[in-house]
Parts: structure tokens; C-alpha cells; sequence
């Protein structure tokens, strides 16, 4: 799954962005739980990170 997909997901399913950094986003779903979001756009997410980032967005 490439970054952008993640996001619109992600939004869809209540997160929402906090703050830029320097390479990545930060992002808290909405029970709280901040995650931070590599920006690389069109590249692949790895399948562990992608595992990790979706457990704290509360996606399934």
C-alpha cells in the first residue's frame, strides 16, 4: 500500500495530522494514539510498518 492510500484511509477513518517533520508526519487517531507517517508519497509502505501504522489508526 503507497503512502497516499494510507492517508485517505486513515482520514476516512477519523484520524487526523498534528504537525510536519522533517521526513515524516505526525498523525493520532481518534482514540489518541499518535503515529508517525513517512511522506513518500508513491512509494510502498513495508509490510511491518504498514501492520504497526494501521494498529494505531485503529484501521483493520
Amino acid at each position: 500500500m503507497k503512502t497516499n492510500e494510507f492517508l485517505r484511509l486513515a482520514k476516512e477513518a477519523g484520524c487526523r495530522f498534528v504537525s510536519h517533520g522533517k521526513e515524516h508526519d505526525l498523525w493520532v487517531s481518534k482514540d489518541g494514539i499518535p503515529f508517525r507517517v513517512p511522506r513518500h508519497g508513491n512509494k510502498e509502505i513495508g509490510r511491518g510498518l504498514l501492520f504497526n501504522l494501521k494498529k494505531k489508526a485503529g484501521l483493520k
